[in-house]
C-alpha cells in the first residue's frame, strides 16, 4: 500500500510548506500530495483554499494579491506562502508528486512551471495530476496529453465511469467513507490505481487494503510508513 502524505505531512508540518514536504519525504512517504491555487499575477503556490482566514486568521482572499504582497505578509508566520516553483526544486525527482490543481485558471501556469521538469516521458510518470472537477483534468490532457490524471470523488464514487473515456484516467481517489465495492471492481478492471483520503488511524490501513485500495492520503505518513512496515500491506 502506497502512503501519500497530505498536503505534505499536515499533521506533523503546517501544510503545504517546504517544512511539510520535508517531513513527508524523511517519514518515507511515496508520494506527496498538496493543492495549487494562483496569486493576482497568475504564480502557482501552494494553498489549500481559496482564503488566507484558515491559516492566517485574515478573511482575505490569495487571487486579489500578488506574490510579492503574499510572500510578505506570510514571512515569519508558520504558514508562509510557498510556489510551486519552490516546491519543484525541494522535491521533484526524489519522490512522486500529486498535485491538486483548486482553480481552472491555474493550468496553464503550473504546466509551464512544470515544463522544465518534464523533459521524457519517465519524467511525466513522477507526476500525477488530481481533481475533483474532471472539467479541469480534460483540459491538462488537452494540453499535456502525456500526463497522468487522478479523478476525486466524494459521496458519489462512481462518477469516474462517465469519464474514463475522454480522461483515460490512471487513478482514482475516493473519500474514505464513501467507498464502493463495485467502483472497486471497475476501477481494477480498467487497470486504476485506487486510493483513500483522508485515513488518519493508522487501524483502518489494513482494513483499507483489504478492500483493495491501493493507497490512503493521511496527515501522518511518518506512523502510517511505520504500521505498514509492522503490518506488512
Amino acid at each position: 500500500m502506497l502512503i501519500i502524505g497530505h498536503r505534505g505531512a499536515k499533521g506533523e508540518k503546517p501544510e503545504n510548506t517546504i517544512a511539510a514536504m520535508r517531513a513527508g519525504m524523511e517519514a518515507g512517504a511515496d508520494m506527496l500530495e498538496f493543492d495549487i491555487r494562483l496569486t493576482r499575477d497568475r504564480v502557482p503556490i501552494l494553498s489549500h483554499d481559496f482564503h488566507m482566514l484558515q491559516n492566517h486568521k485574515k478573511l482575505d482572499f490569495i487571487g486579489r494579491h500578488k506574490l510579492a504582497e503574499l510572500t510578505k505578509r506570510t514571512a515569519g508566520s508558520d504558514y508562509p506562502i510557498v510556489t510551486l516553483e519552490t516546491t519543484l526544486k525541494e522535491c521533484f525527482g526524489k519522490i512522486l508528486l500529486n498535485i491538486e490543481i483548486k482553480e481552472y485558471r491555474a493550468i496553464k501556469p503550473v504546466l509551464e512551471v512544470l515544463r522544465p521538469y518534464l523533459k521524457q516521458k519517465a519524467d511525466w510518470e513522477l507526476v500525477v495530476f488530481s481533481s475533483f472537477n474532471p472539467l479541469i483534468l480534460r483540459k491538462i490532457r488537452r494540453q499535456a496529453p502525456r500526463s497522468s490524471l487522478a479523478l476525486l470523488h466524494y459521496i458519489n464514487p462512481l462518477k469516474f465511469m462517465a469519464w474514463q473515456v475522454p480522461l483515460r484516467l490512471s487513478a482514482v481517489g475516493f473519500h474514505r467513507l464513501h467507498i464502493s465495492g463495485f467502483a472497486l471492481t471497475v476501477a481494477k478492471k480498467l487497470g486504476l490505481f485506487t486510493y483513500a483520503y483522508t485515513v488518519n488511524r493508522p487501524d483502518a490501513a489494513p482494513l483499507l487494503a483489504a478492500r483493495g485500495i491501493d493507497g490512503i492520503v493521511t496527515d501522518y505518513p511518518t506512523k502510517f510508513v511505520a504500521e505498514r512496515e509492522k503490518l506488512k500491506i
